[in-house]
Order: structure tokens, then sequence, then C-alpha cells
């Protein structure tokens, strides 16, 4: 609806700058937390690397472990003792 000179009556400076403010802070709320968002991921996939590489070292480790333990013979095994060969 416009009045005789095609102008809007309810397009008042009001109308026009509160728009514009709600617009605004509309948009930097979201671009803030879409930076959070993005913040939280990154320290998320920082953390699950950081725990992927100590995964893989535990694993090693345990690897190393049972390799020893395979090459060291058993106190008990009677096999690598000199009474089983007498």
């Amino acid at each position: 609806m416009t009045d005789e000179r095609g102008i809007d009556p309810f397009l008042t400076l009001q109308t026009i700058v509160t728009d514009a403010v709600v617009g605004r802070v509309t948009v930097t709320f979201f671009v803030l937390l879409l930076g959070f968002v993005f913040v939280a991921e990154q320290r998320s996939r920082y953390r699950a690397e950081k725990l992927a590489v100590e995964v893989e070292e535990l694993a090693t480790k345990l690897e190393r472990s049972r390799y020893s333990r395979l090459a060291r013979p058993h106190p008990h095994d009677s096999r690598c003792t000199a009474s089983a060969s007498r």
C-alpha cells in the first residue's frame, strides 16, 4: 500500500533502522555460533589424532612385549631346563 507519491506510509526511519539492526545482530550471532562450532570441531579432531597416536604407541609397545616374552624361555618350561635333558 502506498500513498499518492508512491511511498509506503508504514516504512518509517524507525522501521528501517530496527530492521537493519535486527538483521545485523542475527547475522553476527550466527557467524559467532559457526565460529565456535568450527573451533570445537578443530579441537575434537586434534584430540582424536592425539589419541590415535597414543593407541598406535601402546599397540607397538604391546607387540614388542609379546615378542620379548616369546623370545625368553619361561622359567618353568621343561623344554628349556637342564634337568629335562638328563
